[in-house]
Order: structure tokens, then sequence, then C-alpha cells
């Protein structure tokens, strides 16, 4: 194309000039009213019609320049046409109008560039087709038909260049776009956000996918420039979100996130493309993780109220680990596996010193069901994958020789299953103190209640002990049963005699009696018994 472009660039000059006189030449006849509105768009589907004919006929008997140049001049002009139907205010085109139009005869053009080749013809016309609505100067109130016809134009653009491999016409109609979004953002200066908002999402989304579009055809394609205007692309975006969303007072860590999670799918789909980690899906991955990040702080600032951006941000930090791990433990790759449960472990040490800030909030009209609540859900989220991060690390002990190694991963998997026990308890206590709280519950003390519900969780670590094996959670839950009835005899047996307290100790004996035998069935059942020589 490099050598293309060095031997030809003044016949294709030369051609523009000419597509460009054509573009004030029909304005000027439209302000200075030498042709009625009907005739205008007739002599324009005339005139590059048969310059489309003509330059096809050529073409085919001897396939040069100057005959893509004449086909590509009047597929250009009949985009002129279509834009001056649907702007002008004199015929105005119905939305339904154009498009049919559009689409019909950019299928046509596409089949005759992509079936013969005609690369210039595809870059000629779309480049042509894209200048037209920013000289014609499309009118405010057929913005939305102008993105249409951009849109239109973009993703045959793209389709071209993905099957043909045809990498300048990427390029080219994204910067035009690009320069197409930035004139109607200075030129009609919107007085609100959604509009520009979608139209720069539209714009995203369809480079996001096009440019993925040609790894589906040769996995080398997800490198290089597609890499490079993908990243490019999301910048584009980003920026637009924060200078739109800032202008009007909005927040603008949505469109942050909504890139991020969509990097996240992409470096998934080429990976699963390409069968091999590759540069693209490492770079699309990364970026992902920091967007989400970045948009987890910004969200977090604006819900600040009622501690509820302590809770964003565990949650989608929790999110962020368990992407990291999901994704290393899927590619088998030991070091991001272990970074995402150091990782686990910082994110568990925040929540456990903002949880107790985090306010309930009304579901369903209901003013707090317990477990069913946003920061309970942090808690549980974060339980269950470190029950998974012990679990796996565990199997793994299981996949290697008896030896110092494999003791190690035991151990490993032992601490995080007793710090995702601690988690667990976490839940328990806060819940029951929200409880309380929200229904102003006086028939029991919370105290008490409390401690109940740490003898029912120590008789839980026991069951896990007994269940696993695992001399540990014996420990941990013997420690709990300790604390608790420290708690219970200094501090909840305070006060007079009544039934409530016999009833609460009655409860405390039979869970701790149950605890105890769970514990002797455990050391029966686990210890080896004496040989007969040594009992005689």
């Amino acid at each position: 194309m490099k050598d293309f472009i060095n031997k030809n660039w003044i016949n294709i000059l030369g051609g523009l000039f000419l597509f460009v006189a054509f573009l004030y030449f029909f304005e000027l006849a439209i302000e200075e009213g030498w042709l009625p509105p009907a005739a205008r768009v007739a002599i324009g589907l005339l005139t590059g019609i048969s310059g489309l004919y003509y330059g096809y006929v050529k073409f085919k008997k001897q396939a040069n320049l100057s005959a893509e140049l004449l086909a590509g001049l009047g597929n250009a002009i009949v985009y002129a046409t279509f834009a001056y139907a649907s702007f002008s205010s004199a015929i105005e085109w119905s939305t339904n109008t154009i498009m049919i139009s559009m689409l019909s005869f950019t299928s046509l053009v596409t089949f005759i560039s992509y079936k013969y080749d005609m690369r210039k013809l595809g870059f000629i016309s779309i480049f042509g087709g894209l200048i037209t609505p920013v000289i014609l100067k499309a009118p405010e109130e057929q913005v939305l038909a102008l993105f249409i016809y951009v849109f239109i134009l973009n993703a045959v653009s793209l389709y071209l260049s993905a099957s043909k491999r045809w990498s300048e016409l990427s390029i080219m109609s994204f910067i035009v776009t690009a320069a197409i979004y930035l004139t109607y953002y200075i030129y009609f200066d919107p007085i609100d956000w959604q509009k520009p908002t979608f139209y720069a999402s539209s714009f995203f989304v369809v480079y996001f996918v096009g440019l993925l579009l040609p790894g589906f055809f040769d996995k080398q394609n997800f490198n290089g420039l597609n890499l490079y205007l993908g990243l490019i692309n999301a910048i584009n975006f980003i920026f637009w979100s924060i200078l739109i969303f800032s202008s009007f007072s909005v927040p603008y860590a949505t469109p942050t996130l909504f890139v991020g999670i969509l990097f996240a799918l992409a470096a998934l789909v080429i990976y699963r493309k390409s069968g091999e980690l590759i540069l693209p899906s490492i770079a699309y991955f990364i970026l992902s993780i920091v967007l989400i990040a970045i948009s987890g702080s910004d969200l977090s600032g604006i819900f600040t109220k009622g501690g509820f951006n302590y809770l964003i941000n565990a949650f989608i930090w929790t999110s962020l680990v368990a992407m990291v791990y999901f994704s290393a433990h899927y590619l088998k790759s030991t070091i991001a596996r272990n970074i995402s449960m150091v990782a686990w472990v910082f994110v568990l040490i925040y929540w456990f010193s903002v949880a107790w800030n985090v306010e309930w909030i009304p579901i369903f009209g209901v003013k707090f069901i317990p477990f069913l609540n946003p920061g309970a859900l942090v808690w549980m989220f974060l339980a269950s994958l470190g029950f998974i991060f012990s679990n796996n690390v565990l199997k793994k002990s299981d996949s290697v020789a008896e030896n110092e190694e494999a003791h190690q991963y035991k151990l490993i998997s032992l601490m995080i299953a007793i710090i995702s026990h601690v988690v667990v308890g976490g839940l328990l206590t806060i819940q029951i103190q929200n409880l309380w709280d929200a229904y102003q519950l006086n028939f029991m003390k919370v105290t008490t209640v409390l401690s109940i519900s740490w003898m029912v969780y120590a008789l839980g670590l026991f069951l896990w002990g007994s269940y696993t094996n695992q001399k540990a959670f014996r420990f941990l839950g013997s420690a709990v049963v300790i604390l608790t009835s420290l708690k219970v005899f200094i501090f909840d047996l305070r006060g007079t005699s009544t039934i409530y307290l016999v009833t609460f100790l009655f409860v405390l004996g039979l869970l701790t009696l149950l605890i105890a035998r769970i514990d002797s069935y455990w050391r029966t059942k686990y210890n080896d018994p004496k040989p007969k020589e040594l009992e005689d």
C-alpha cells in the first residue's frame, strides 16, 4: 500500500479535489436555488451511478487506477446525494428510507469491491462517503441519521479491512469518524449528555467488535495494528466519556467499568481463538484489571452515604481477585494465582476494618433481610473465594510427592481455610447485630444472642474439622468456645437471675456438650488404638 501511495498520490489528490469541487458545487446549487430539490437528488444519483458503472466496466476491461478512481468518485457522489436527501429540510428523507437506500447501495459496492478486488474503489468510496456530511453540514435535527449513515460505512470498512486485509480502510475510517464526532460536538454543542454519550459508545462498540474480527480470519491479526487501534479506540471513548460527563456533572465511572469488562471479554475471546497466551490477550486483560479498579474507586467516591463506598470497593476488588485467580488457574500460571491469593488477604483486611460501618438497605420493601443484603453478599463472596483457594491448594498437594513441598501446600491450604472460617464468623456476627439494630429487638440482648451464635459457630468448626480430619479446626473451635465462655461469665451473667438467663445457660450447656461429644467421637475415630501387647 505504501508503494501504491508513493506512485499515485497525485492522482488520488486530483480525484479528491474533483469530488470536493462537486460537493461545493452541489452546496452552491442548493443555496442559490438553481435546481428544485427533486432534480438535485435525481442528478446526483444519475451522475454517481453513471460514474460507478463506467468505472466498473473500464476496470473489467483493464484493471488500473483511473477506472477505480472513476468508480470511487461515482460511489462517493451517490453517498453525497443520500446525505443531502436525508439532511435537507426541503426533502428530509425518513430514517427508514435513508437506511434502506444506504444498506442497499453499500451492499452493492461492497460486493463489487470484494468480488473484483477493487481496493481503491473501497477506499475512495468510503472516504468520500464519510467526509460528505462534514462538508454538507448536516443539521442538528438529523444527527441520528448522520451517525446511522456513518456507522454503516464504518461497518463496511471494518468488514473489508478484516476479510481482505485492507488495513488502510480501518485506519482511515477510524480517523475520519473521530473527526466527524469532534466536529459534531463542537458545532452543535449538545445541551445534555445522553445523545453524545450514545454516539461515542456506539463508535467504541463498532470498532471494538470490528478490530477483533480480523483475528477470526487469522489469529496473527490480533497483533500489531488491530491491537494498537483497539487501545486507541478505548482511549478515545474514555476521553469523550470524561469530557461529556464532567461537562454535565455526571459521574463517569460507568463507561470506564464498561470498557474494563469488554476488555476482559476480549482477552478471553482472543485466548480461546488463538489457543495460546499472546500479547493482545495479556494486554487486554491487564488493562481490564486497571480500568475496573479505577472505575471502582470512582464509583465508591460517589456513594459515600451509609458506607457504600467501602462496599463498592470491596466488591470490585474481590471481583478482580476472582477474575485474576480463575484466569491464572485456567492458564496454569502459578505466579498469578499466588498474587491473587495475596491480594485476597489484603482485601479481607480492608473489609474487616470497614465492614462495621456499612449500613443495610431495604430489599423488596423489607427493612433488613439477614444474609440477603449487599454487605452480607460481600462477606459470602470473600469466604467462598477463600474456600475455593484452600481446596485447589489442597489438590495441588495431592499432585506432588509426599515431601516438604506437599507439606507446605497443605499448610497453606489450612491457613486459607481458617481465614475463610473467620470470615464466616464475621458474617454471622454483623448480620445478628444489624438484625437487632434494624428491628430494635429487646426480647433478648444482642450480646447474649452473639454468645449463642458463636457457640453454634464453634460447633460448626468442630464438625468441619471432624469431616476433614484437621486438628487446626479443633484448636480454632476450642478457642472460640473458651473466649465465648469467658464473655458469658464476665459480661453476660451480670444482673439478677431470671428465666431468661436460665434458658440462655441451658442452651449454651447443650451446645457445649454437643461440641464435647463431637470432639470425643473425633478423637476415637482418628486416634490409632494401642496395640494389644502394650495393653497387656
